[in-house]
Parts: C-alpha cells; structure tokens; sequence
C-alpha cells in the first residue's frame, strides 16, 4: 500500500519540522523485530495467487503485526498502529475476507456507476464486495482515496496515523547520555564518581565482590536516565549519602565484603 510509505514519510517530515533529528535513531530499540518482519511478509499473503492457506497466513501476520506493536508501545504511535491493525483484523476474522463497499469501490472509478455488482468479481486477493451477510461493515474498506484509486478502511486511517507518530517521534528522541556526576556532587572532593547507564540487577550482584559499596541512583530529567555511582570505601559511602538523598529518594544500596 503506497499510502504507508506516505505516512511514514510525513512522520519523519513533521519531525524534522520540529527539530528533530536522524541521529536520535541510534538509540531507538525495536523489541521482536523479527515478528514484524515475519508478519509484513505473511500480510503479503492477498497476493500469493491462488496459495491454499493464504486467508488464515493472512491472519497470522495481521496477528504478528499487533503482537510486535503492544511489544514496542515504549514507542510513541505503536499503540496506536496497533489498535488499527486488530480493527482490520477483527472484520476479517468475522467475515472470511475484506468487505469492500461498492459505493466507494465506484467513486475511485473501479467499476462505471451504473454497473451491477452481481455482474463483477473483486480479483484483488482477499476482498469481496459487501453482501446482505456481512458484518462488522463499518471496519471493511469503505473509505475511498481518489487520488490514490485505493478504498481503505477505518482500521488503515488509524493504524496511518500511528505511524506517522512512530516515525515522528523517533526523530525527537532524546539518545540517553551520561553526565559528569561532579556537577551534582560538587562538594565530593576527592571521591571516585564514574557515570554510567545503570546496570541490570544480574551485573551489581556480579560486581559487588570488586565493589565493597555501591550505590544506584535513578535520576528522572530531560538530560539523563540512569546514573550509577561507585565508592571505594564505606567512609566515602557515609558522606556522599546526605547528597544522595537530596537528589533522588530510589537510591539502592549494595554492600559487598571489603
């Protein structure tokens, strides 16, 4: 569908508008990427001829599709797209096919106005004009784009839009950083202050026999996320604690043996 590509594109425009930035894509992290592969190849599936199965892989990667967008809702617009791609697949999970309204199948200038529908045969794939047995009619494709000769669906307009957000926003993310602790602890004289993207808790409790004290503190503002910040000894430990308190009230303490 051309009409993804557009939005897409519009996405990454309005972000650029908005001063984003292509750099701010090093640190976007996808989660089950493969998924969203594998279920835009299977959504390939209306094309696949006369392929048996090709209705239910159809399914599949529409299903994929959402699984992959609840997965990544850390990403602004993925909920979104995700709530357009079940609405696409909840009418096709009811009728068999995409229902495709005839009205708006003749306003993009798919058949004259004056033909009969009985007399045509969507060949596209999936589709199927609507009948008296169709349910869930206001989600199939009814919507039509003229200047695209397409009819699309409600379910499409929304899952656009959320990608539009997607692609918007990963420009104007801002890439964590670390920041010179000094500048919050300016009174800590000689002490070791290292920062640092905070680690799992799997890595303190691997370095805590080489750390006697340490100490984690989550910091909540625009310029940094994490912080993580190592004392060599319990003395240090104790002087630094009074700061670390006017900062932030979640700071993890970890003793190890000295």
């Amino acid at each position: 569908m051309l009409l993804t590509p557009l939005a897409l594109a519009a996405g990454l425009v309005l972000g650029l508008i908005r001063g984003g930035s292509f750099s701010a894509l090093r640190s976007v992290h996808v989660r089950v990427w493969p998924v969203l592969l594998l279920g835009v190849v299977l959504q390939t599936a209306e094309q696949w001829g006369d392929l048996p199965g090709r209705l239910a892989l159809f399914l599949v990667g529409l299903s994929l599709l959402v699984i992959g967008c609840m997965q990544n809702a850390h990403l602004k617009g993925a909920a979104i797209t995700g709530f357009g791609l079940t609405l696409n697949l909840l009418v096709v999970l009811f009728n068999g096919y995409v229902p495709l309204r005839v009205e708006s199948f003749k306003a993009i200038g798919g058949m004259p106005s004056d033909a009969n529908p009985a007399d045509w045969t969507v060949v596209n794939g999936l589709w199927r004009f609507e009948d008296g047995d169709t349910v869930l009619r206001g989600l199939g494709d009814i919507v039509p784009v003229t200047a695209l000769n397409a009819v699309i669906s409600f379910g499409d307009l929304i899952l656009l839009a959320g990608l539009g957000v997607v692609s918007m926003n990963l420009l104007l993310r801002q890439p964590g950083h670390s920041i010179a602790l000094e500048e919050l602890f300016p009174d800590a004289g000689g002490l070791d202050l290292r920062s640092s993207v905070a680690p799992d808790d799997a890595a303190l409790d691997d370095a805590a026999p080489h750390s006697p004290v340490v100490h984690r503190l989550t910091v909540e503002s625009a310029a940094f996320h994490h912080a993580e910040i190592r004392l060599g000894d319990d003395a240090a430990a104790s002087s630094i604690g009074p700061m670390m308190r006017s900062v932030s009230e979640n700071t993890r303490t970890r003793e190890g043996d000295s």
